[in-house]
């Protein structure tokens, strides 16, 4: 007999049997991607092998996510490393795993996920009847020490007791790229791996950590604002690499998630604002390209500034991530291809210093590049490809150091050039003057005889005499003019002259309580004051050289050079040292040795070692005056000048040297101008004595106001006179 069901059970066994069929062939499909971990192998990459579900609510959990529809959802992309840019989705990843040939105790494989920047990730491994073995939460949201293994990448150890079959189920969300490469590791090959991938990153940051280190300290040598703007860009992108690397995390600040989330694009925003700074300074951009494009890279530098400071209110708001950085991405893009295009444009209009600039970021876009490229799946993923932003910036920095080495170099010979132009120019000028006077004189000499001559004729004479001073008269509008001509290129050497003295700013700068009181007595000056800071040491110098005028300018300028020489070159610090080598350097500069030539100078040197708390003198012929706990005291100086005549075999200069304590020391460096000067009501010497008086008189007050009441004095004894030299007088407080 046979039995047939009501036609309604019919249809439900028929719709039961449906669901089964579409079940197993689902879990048919997706039982034939399994990887088999080998013995022989430590290594199995899961590119292709991963299947990805995109949920777009966000709301989805492992025990939905294991329900018959949402299994149906997952598919295998067809790239190797699936890219889904800054989708403010959560995504689910799946695999299926065969341990049942490595189950060892003394091995242990790990699941690796080598984006070092996500906020959650959750990693499920399922038995064979599809319970959860073991469960993993971690990410930068949460704490350092929240992960399963201490390293910079997040691992997940895989389960040995969970039978030969394990499901693996990663979900992830973030604000970051989402592109995900996954890989099986076994224990001895992921030590191995750490060992020289740490080691070498942390290599590559070691080497941007000295030339920050570096840089700092030329900076503070040399004060140039473009050293400032590369230190900044150094912190920045050191701090870049850290953070999108996870050794930042790892290493600086594993117990504060909130600053692990938001410092990635907070120091690539604050990387590129210095970056732009010192592509402006640097390649000197408001003096080679049209002014509209500086106003364009201030105005990238500006928008960068507010934006950063935005980020700051804005970065600890979750909801706003998202389109925080893909905003942040938007600008780091925008303006390093402006600064990369304006770097083209100088190189083009033939600057020296962009063929490294365009070299360095040349370098660093191909890191980039190659990240890039890795992160969509078009090249694979290894040791290099990993960390070729790391590398691409190790030699961009390199290449930007090489590049301000350069810059140093050519402005040095710059500046060299300039004082030998100046020099030829201040010799050119005296010639002219002496051929000048020799042709005024010769003439004169002629018509005087002329006139001698004729004293039989007077009527001729006469006439003589008016044809004579016809041609005196033109003659001395030619000289005036001339004249006029060689004072005008004298002021113009005194420009010179002034430009290459220090600055006021170059003294606050070195020591902030400080005057310099100079008064030539002619156009130019053969008085001369130096200021050099080099190696955490200040050295200042009052320096008389012989004569005045042009002949005192000439030997001022051999002096610079020289002083430049034995101080900034040979690097020599030592107050005796350096009048020992200023010593010989004049002498074979004018050929003493060999020649009558006794030209020199007398000088007053000081050398002042603020860390180690004293002060180094050396004088020739020129004392130094100071005043330490209210008593004046004086620092004799040798009698013998720099240069000129030398009878002893080796002219020694004696060096003194006076401990700075925490009472404030006045210092006082000065030629004999001041004290040499006659007048006053007697019209006698100032006197060395009176000065030192006067000295200690104005110690006590501000430097400024010490500077015009020695002005005013120097004045006031003056009067009507004659000044008979130049004056100089340097006072400052350490």
């Amino acid at each position: 007999m046979t039995y047939f069901l009501p036609l309604p059970y019919t249809m439900f066994y028929r719709a039961v049997l449906l669901v089964l069929f579409v079940n197993v062939s689902i879990h048919s499909l997706w039982a034939q991607k399994v990887v088999t971990l080998s013995p022989n192998s430590a290594w199995h990459s899961l590119d292709y092998k991963m299947e990805v579900l995109e949920d777009r609510t966000k709301k989805l959990d492992i025990n939905a996510i294991g329900l018959p529809a949402n299994q149906a959802r997952f598919y295998l992309p067809k790239e190797a490393v699936a890219n889904f840019g800054f989708a403010p989705h959560d995504y689910w990843y799946r695999t299926k795993i065969y341990v049942g040939k490595v189950k060892n105790k003394d091995k242990q494989w790990f699941l690796q996920m080598h984006n070092t920047n996500t906020d959650f990730i959750s990693v499920y491994f399922l038995d064979s009847q599809g319970k959860v073995a073991q469960q993993y939460n971690t990410g930068d949201n949460f704490l350092y020490a929240n992960r399963p293994i201490d390293y910079h990448k997040f691992l997940f150890p895989i389960p040995q007791n969970a039978g030969d079959t394990l499901t693996v189920y990663a979900k992830t969300s973030g604000r970051y790229i989402k592109a995900h490469v996954f890989d099986l590791v076994e224990n001895a090959q992921l030590y191995k791996d750490m060992q020289y991938s740490l080691g070498f990153l942390l290599f590559l940051l070691s080497i941007i950590f000295a030339l920050l280190v570096y840089n700092t300290l030329l900076y503070l040598s040399i004060l140039d604002s473009v050293y400032l703007y590369y230190i900044g860009y150094l912190g920045f992108i050191l701090l870049y690499l850290m953070a999108t690397t996870g050794v930042g995390y790892q290493l600086l600040y594993p117990n504060i998630a909130s600053i692990a989330n938001g410092i990635p694009v907070l120091t690539a925003i604050g990387s590129i604002i210095f970056a732009g700074m010192f592509c402006l300074k640097f390649l000197k951009v408001k003096d080679v390209l049209p002014r509209w494009v500086v106003r364009y890279m201030y105005g990238c530098v500006y928008g960068g500034i507010l934006f950063e400071t935005a980020l700051l209110f804005l970065i600890w708001n979750n909801e706003y991530l998202t389109y925080i950085f893909a905003v942040g991405m938007v600008y780091t893009v925008v303006v390093s291809s402006s600064i990369f295009t304006v770097g083209v444009w100088c190189f083009l209009k033939g600057s020296r210093p962009a063929y490294f600039f365009l070299l360095a970021w040349v370098s660093l876009l191909l890191g980039v590049m190659i990240f890039v490229l890795r992160a969509n799946g078009y090249v694979g993923s290894n040791f290099f490809t990993e960390r070729a932003i790391a590398m691409g910036t190790v030699i961009e920095v390199f290449l930007l150091s090489f590049a301000l080495a350069d810059r140093i170099k050519t402005t040095e010979r710059e500046k060299r050039k300039a004082q030998r132009e100046t020099i030829e120019a201040l010799r050119a000028n005296e010639q002219m003057i002496r051929e000048q006077n020799q042709l005024l004189e010769d003439k004169v000499q002629a018509r005087t005889q002329e006139l001698a001559a004729s004293n039989e004729e007077l009527h001729q004479t006469n006439e003589e005499l008016q044809v004579t001073l016809e041609v005196v008269n033109k003659h001395k509008k030619d000289i005036e003019e001339k004249n006029q001509a060689i004072t005008d290129s004298i002021n113009y050497a005194r420009r010179i002259q002034e430009a290459i003295l220090p600055t006021a700013e170059e003294f606050t700068e070195c020591l902030p309580q400080s005057f310099v009181f100079f008064q030539p007595r002619d156009i130019v000056s053969g008085d001369f004051y130096f200021l050099a800071y080099k190696n955490n040491k200040i050295i200042v110098s009052a320096i008389d050289c012989t004569g005045h005028g042009v002949p005192g300018a000439f030997m001022s300028m051999m002096g610079k050079e020289i002083l430049n020489q034995i101080i900034l070159d040979h690097e020599i610090y030592e107050a005796g040292i350096i009048l020992n080598e200023l010593h010989k350097g004049i002498r074979t500069a004018l050929k003493q040795k060999d020649s009558n030539n006794r030209d020199g100078m007398d000088l007053a040197l000081v050398v002042i070692d603020k860390e180690n708390k004293h002060l180094e003198f050396s004088g020739a012929k020129n004392s130094m005056v100071y005043i330490q706990n209210n008593e004046l005291q004086t620092l004799k100086a040798d009698k013998m000048p720099i240069g000129g005549e030398q009878r002893e075999m080796e002219r020694i200069f004696t060096k003194h040297t006076l401990v700075l304590t925490d009472s404030p020391t006045y210092v006082y460096l000065f030629t004999d101008g001041f004290q040499d000067q006659f007048g006053g009501t007697e019209d006698k010497k100032y006197s060395i004595a009176q000065l030192k008086k006067t000295f200690f008189e104005i110690h006590t007050q501000d430097m400024r106001s010490q500077k015009l009441f020695l002005q005013n004095t120097f004045a006031q004894w003056v009067g009507e006179k004659k000044q008979i030299d130049d004056v100089l007088v340097l006072g400052f407080c350490v």
